[in-house]
């Protein structure tokens, strides 16, 4: 058995065609486990409502706070919450920039003009307290 000798061109063309059908595999598989997951997700939550159907279960008094729209409130609870702690971190964040900048921003200006009057603001970029 004697191996054939190929040409660069012929074993690029192999080679883009090999990869090309492991792509189309590995994409139609990776299509398959993800609707196939998500059917099995569906089927097995329905198959669990389908067996509390008819009883008085925690399941029932969940399903019934939810459709009489009382946890609403605790929606609107934990989204205003998480509102209010997502402002506070912003905050934090954007004085501590302030703060970096501030500081480069300070010694260019001494760089440059070192006679000039300083402007009074703060670490943070912030009035000083006897201008306000």
């Amino acid at each position: 058995m004697t191996k054939e000798k190929l040409t660069e061109q012929e074993m690029r063309y192999r080679y883009a065609r090999s990869t090309l059908v492991w792509r189309n595999l590995t994409k139609t598989l990776g299509t398959i486990l993800k609707f196939g997951l998500f059917g099995w997700v569906f089927y097995w939550f329905f198959d669990a409502i389908k067996l509390f159907a008819g009883e008085k279960t925690d399941a029932n008094i969940l399903i019934n706070l939810i459709f009489d729209m009382k946890i609403d409130k605790w929606i609107a609870y934990i989204f205003g919450a998480g509102g209010m702690i997502y402002g506070g971190v912003r905050n934090y964040q954007t004085k501590q920039t302030r703060k970096k900048h501030s500081e480069y921003i300070r010694k260019l200006e001494e760089k440059l003009d070192s006679a000039r009057q300083k402007s009074r603001l703060n670490e943070y970029g912030e009035t000083h307290e006897d201008d306000k």
